[in-house]
């Protein structure tokens, strides 16, 4: 349920808090836990019986999960893309890394991946 996916992306962003995706994390963590107080503030509406209110607010609350879950995706990605990059020698600074990318192929795939879940 959501309970479970929501902790699964906080251990995630847990166990890769100190990693070069650390403000990432930190931002899915952060953004785990408005998903939880407005599945916990739509449960509440439910509760109270208010059905239009509730509905009013279902397909915002699902686009808001939809979000979450695309960027865990995304940052799962990342945190390999990092991994080979290591592998590869590219350098982790950000203009480095470019001119990096710009002359290995298999290193500008992998930049892409990370930048990608930068900007989600």
């Amino acid at each position: 349920g959501l309970k479970e996916l929501l902790g699964e992306i906080v251990a995630l962003a847990k166990k890769n808090a100190a990693g070069p995706l650390k403000d990432e994390m930190a931002e899915l963590e952060r953004r785990a836990g408005e998903v939880g107080a407005t599945a916990l503030a739509l449960g509440k509406t439910i509760g109270a019986k208010d059905m239009g209110l509730a509905a009013h607010g279902a397909t915002p609350f699902m686009m808001l999960v939809g979000n979450l879950v695309g960027a865990k995706y995304l940052l799962e990605q990342a945190i390999l893309a990092e991994a080979r990059l290591a592998e590869l020698g590219a350098p982790a600074d950000g203009e480095a890394r470019a001119k990096f990318a710009a002359e290995n192929a298999e290193g500008a795939f992998y930049a892409a991946k990370v930048e990608t879940a930068r900007f989600y």
